[in-house]
């Protein structure tokens, strides 16, 4: 898969995202499901993990739990968010790779780098929680915050890929473009201040270029560069709900 299928299921992605902020938080966990189960699915090619099956099925249970535990929480009561209990998954997915580690009867070989890739593809999945949380802020436009960082991020994404030759001066000039996609968006939209709007553009646009340098798949592996795709989308949730949480 070349370089410009990946970056535009991407942006098909980041359009899915956007929509479900206007069609409510049912449709955003639907959302949230789909980038979950790309992630399980390719997530272990990506890493080259020696045990894909146990490595998915752990991606697959720490996301699902990870929605489940943000519709059960009550924000209206001791200030907790949709987030608040995230840490709980996060440890869960902790010992489910261990345990999928001392399962493994192939002698554990690259045991530290296989939890390490696990584990990493369990903390993407849960940062697409990320995305419900932004809805469920006490903002009445929250959609448009959703919105601004899909713009960033569709932005960064653009550039990281008309630049592929060039990693690292397409991921500087990416999180340049976020940031004033951000600022513009913050200018022209009453909800947001410049200052939010230039935070939530470079959270976006953080969550690609980081992507961007460190996975680099082999473009005939399909679930690896699907994989790849759905990352920057999944982390720009948490990011996003940061940036919004902090500035918004």
């Amino acid at each position: 898969m070349s370089l410009f299928v990946r970056s535009g299921i991407t942006l098909a992605l980041t359009a899915l995202i956007v929509g479900a902020a206007y069609l409510g938080l049912g449709f955003m966990t639907g959302t949230a499901l789909v980038l979950v189960a790309t992630l399980a699915i390719g997530w272990p090619s990506l890493v080259r993990s020696p045990a894909p099956r146990g490595a998915g099925m752990v991606i697959a249970l720490a996301g699902l739990a990870a929605i489940l535990v943000a519709w059960l929480a009550d924000s209206r009561e001791f200030g907790e968010t949709m987030l608040s209990h995230l840490p709980l998954v996060a440890a869960f997915a902790l010992v489910a790779a261990v345990l999928v580690e001392m399962a493994r009867p192939d002698g554990r070989a690259g045991l530290v780098e296989s939890m390490t890739g696990t584990v990493t593809g369990a903390v993407v999945a849960i940062a697409a929680t990320g995305w419900l949380a932004v809805l469920d802020l006490p903002h009445g436009d929250s959609p448009t915050f959703v919105l601004v960082a899909a713009f960033a991020l569709a932005a960064a994404s653009g550039c990281c890929t008309l630049l592929g030759r060039s990693p690292w001066l397409a991921a500087g000039i990416a999180l340049v473009l976020g940031a004033a996609v951000g600022g513009v968006a913050g200018w022209l939209i009453q909800a947001l201040t410049v200052w939010a709007g230039i935070a939530l553009g470079l959270a976006a646009a953080l969550s690609v270029a980081v992507t961007s340098l460190l996975l680099r798949p082999k473009a005939e592996d399909r679930r690896a560069s699907l994989a790849a795709a759905a990352t920057p989308v999944a982390i720009g949730g948490l990011l996003a709900y940061l940036a919004h949480a902090l500035l918004g």
